[in-house]
């Protein structure tokens, strides 16, 4: 639960924005 609250589904689920392509997962 604390996972969840803490990396967002989503562009969010980085621990940092990209700019770039914050639709698209760096993995």
């Amino acid at each position: 639960q604390v996972l969840r609250a803490y990396r967002p589904p989503g562009p969010a689920a980085r621990p940092y924005p990209t700019p770039k392509c914050p639709d698209t997962p760096k993995e």
